[in-house]
């Protein structure tokens, strides 16, 4: 077990990511994007210039803040889909389809938003 550890830090310090993380590949990557996506949101001064606001004062990238916001309900709805098929390690039986359907809605408009503005998650 601690072998396996230090294999995985090492392998994620030397390339980016360890085989664990290939083992579930979306479940790591959204681990990342998430809080990379907050910190870009609250830190970030500048956005795309079709989002550029003129006329608001002190916020001109609100635009933007909402999009990187919707990204993340994205993926966060993503990661409740999960979680809303899986209940106690086995998969439910009798998923609430309502919910489902209202996630994956936001999970669909936060991956359009996301290839969208791909190129421009930059700070």
């Amino acid at each position: 077990m601690i072998f396996r550890d230090i294999k995985y830090f090492w392998q994620r310090g030397r390339r980016g990511w360890a085989d664990s993380d290939v083992w579930s590949l979306d479940s790591y990557l959204i681990e990342i994007i998430i809080p990379a996506l907050k910190q870009l949101k609250e830190n970030h001064v500048g956005c795309p210039g079709e989002l550029w606001d003129e006329k608001a004062t002190n916020n001109e990238c609100h635009k933007w803040q909402e999009i990187l916001e919707e990204m993340i309900r994205g993926f966060k709805a993503c990661q409740e889909m999960d979680k809303a098929l899986w209940i106690k390690g086995n998969f439910t039986k009798e998923p609430d389809i309502k919910r489902l359907d209202a996630l994956e809605a936001k999970y669909k408009r936060g991956m359009e938003l996301f290839c969208k503005y791909f190129r421009n998650l930059w700070d």
